[in-house]
């Protein structure tokens, strides 16, 4: 009942008396923070989810809230730092180096996020999620000197040799269009898309055939 849709009040309510009760949970914050959200609360729920985070950086549901609530109020940079923070705390956490790699290259800082990830995966090579964020930042970066087309289809093939799935294989695609081998990267989408299909992943498929005209035209470089 706590969160159903016109009932986050008494939630709230509850939430709070948590905090009274064990004044250093950062559970209780978060709680109370995602029902401030719920109501349409953002900057107390703010409030409450640095409370928790300071009180708990290493607690990956207190840190992932608040970056959250900091995106939706549009402090990218805040959020950077929050991820940071979180990183330096608990440097082995995939999800926390990927989701900070992403948040800097949308802020196109591309490069910090490229040694980011090529760190990680320096340590470990078998995270799928790390090696294809870096190899498709390497492939397809707006920032072209970062681009590394020959270093991004090592780790995409690597990875989709982990696993073979569609989207591993349009980051082969990827690789080889910066490389400038086209009917390569063309067919390599074709198989990707083929791989959806078989797999009746109808969305998957339907989004690589949309990328499809880039691999078609007369220089599949993007």
């Amino acid at each position: 009942r706590a969160y159903e849709p016109g009932h986050f009040n008494e939630p709230a309510t509850g939430f709070a008396k948590a905090i009274e009760a064990a004044p250093s949970s950062a559970t209780a914050r978060v709680n109370l923070a995602l029902t401030q959200l719920q109501l349409g609360n953002t900057a107390a729920a703010i409030v409450l989810l640095q409370q928790a985070f300071e009180l708990a950086p290493e607690d990956p549901n207190a840190s992932r809230e608040f970056v959250r609530a900091l995106l939706r109020a549009g402090r990218a940079d805040d959020a950077i730092r929050v991820l940071g923070k979180s990183h330096s705390v608990n440097p082995d956490d995939e999800e926390t180096v990927v989701s900070l790699a992403i948040l800097l290259a949308q802020q196109n800082r591309i490069r910090e996020a490229v040694t980011l990830l090529a760190e990680s995966n320096q340590r470990f090579r078998e995270r799928t999620a790390t090696a294809t964020t870096l190899a498709r930042l390497l492939a397809s970066s707006p920032d072209r000197p970062v681009r590394d087309g020959q270093r991004a289809l090592d780790i995409a093939i690597a990875v989709h040799n982990m696993e073979p799935t569609p989207v591993h294989g349009e980051t082969i695609a990827l690789a080889l269009a910066e490389l400038e081998r086209c009917e390569e990267a063309l067919a390599q989408m074709r198989r990707a898309i083929a791989e959806a299909e078989q797999a009746n992943d109808a969305a998957e498929a339907m989004r690589l055939k949309s990328e499809m005209p880039k691999y078609e035209g007369g220089s599949c470089r993007q």
